[in-house]
């Protein structure tokens, strides 16, 4: 039979007889410092170790090469003797101020490694702007200046300043299905007069007394006449003559009709067949005839020297590292125009401040007059 304990001192139980009532006193033992020693350096150790890796990141990104910015690396293709190598380089997608420099790139890499011994050029592209295609073609003409032998091998488009880029190589290969030609420029521009006065806006442009001309081809806020159109047809057909010259001085010796030649210079599009039959290239035939082709050039044994690919570092952060794919595709100009407005509409209708300058940019964007030697179907 178990019993209470017995009462505290000077405490009596009641008259009535009730059980007295017990106090329990719960006791928590406290950390001790030792523990709380250890969290605290442990913690330090995350908080310093977080810091490191940020600087050691960025002093990464400040020195890695980035897309576009970085010397070109080397893939073997096919291995061979390697004193005796051709490189392959591409230009591929649309010409542009990274396509160009990329080629200028691989051509300084060429010219500075004396095992080089030719070069095949692998064009897959619709073409693009015409000053970077101007530019390409000067460092193909680098190459050849250098006494390297160029073979041009056509893939599946390569139009316009695809045919400006390797007009001058001492060889074109173009694959059957190929097409090609597409020797022109091009320029589209948006004008807003009639707009303008749809939505009751009456914009006024300002011209300095001294360039009254400024406003021929720049005033996109009234309907354009024949003199702001024939400043633009200038720039084309300077552009155009150009790119003709270009393909004239590099294919006629190589055609039986060079007038034949000349007069397909017109724009249209051609197929393989067809471009060998006016000249504007030597044969039909895939990327290991070419290669085969450079290595007779440069009077290499058949089969014996070896083949390097030539190409671009990927960006160092690129991929899903910051959480955005390196290859992402950027928005046209046309959807971010459409984005800008949805912007601006949303800040006008809720009252905050109206960011104008970034739609008036896209404006600018879409209303410059572009030369392009592309293909547009």
């Amino acid at each position: 039979m178990s019993s209470l304990p017995p009462p505290l001192p000077g405490h009596q139980p009641g008259a009535s007889g009730a059980t007295p009532q017990h106090t329990i006193v719960e006791v928590v033992a406290k950390r001790g410092g030792f523990g709380q020693a250890l969290l605290f350096l442990l913690t330090l150790a995350i908080v310093a170790t977080a810091f490191v890796v940020g600087i050691v990141f960025g002093a990464i990104a400040a020195i890695a090469p980035q897309s576009g910015q970085g010397l070109p690396l080397e893939s073997t293709t096919r291995a061979g003797d390697d004193a005796s190598r051709i490189a392959v380089v591409a230009v591929e997608g649309a010409i542009n101020e990274a396509a160009s420099e990329e080629l200028e790139r691989a051509v300084t890499h060429i010219l500075a490694d004396s095992r080089f011994r030719a070069v095949v050029l692998r064009v897959d592209s619709p073409g693009g702007a015409v000053s970077p295609s101007d530019r390409m073609w000067r460092n193909v003409e680098r190459l050849k200046a250098a006494g390297l032998p160029v073979v041009a091998s056509y893939g599946g488009v390569a139009a316009s300043g695809g045919v400006y880029v390797s007009c001058g190589a001492d060889m074109i290969v173009c694959e059957p299905t190929a097409m090609t030609g597409s020797v022109g420029v091009i320029a589209s521009v948006l004008t807003f007069g009639e707009l303008m006065e749809k939505v009751g806006v009456k914009p006024e442009t300002l011209i300095a007394t001294g360039s009254p001309r400024k406003a021929d081809a720049n005033d996109v806020y009234r309907a354009w006449d024949s003199t702001d159109k024939s400043v633009v047809q200038g720039m084309l057909d300077h552009s155009y003559a150009l790119f003709v010259d270009r393909v004239m001085a590099g294919r006629s010796s190589k055609v039986a009709d060079p007038a034949k030649l000349r007069e397909a210079l017109d724009g249209r599009v051609v197929t393989a067949d067809q471009a060998k039959e006016l000249g504007l290239v030597d044969s039909i035939g895939y990327l290991d005839d070419a290669i085969a082709e450079a290595e007779r050039r440069a009077s290499l044994s058949a089969g014996g020297a070896t083949v390097i690919r030539l190409f671009e570092p990927a960006p160092f952060f690129g991929g899903s590292l910051l959480g955005a794919s390196a290859d992402a595709p950027t928005p046209s100009v046309e959807a971010r125009l459409r984005e800008a407005i949805r912007l601006y509409e949303h800040d006008r209708s809720s009252g905050r401040a109206v960011d104008s300058g970034t739609l008036r940019e896209l404006l600018d964007d879409l209303t410059t007059p572009r030369l392009e030697y592309r293909l547009r179907f």
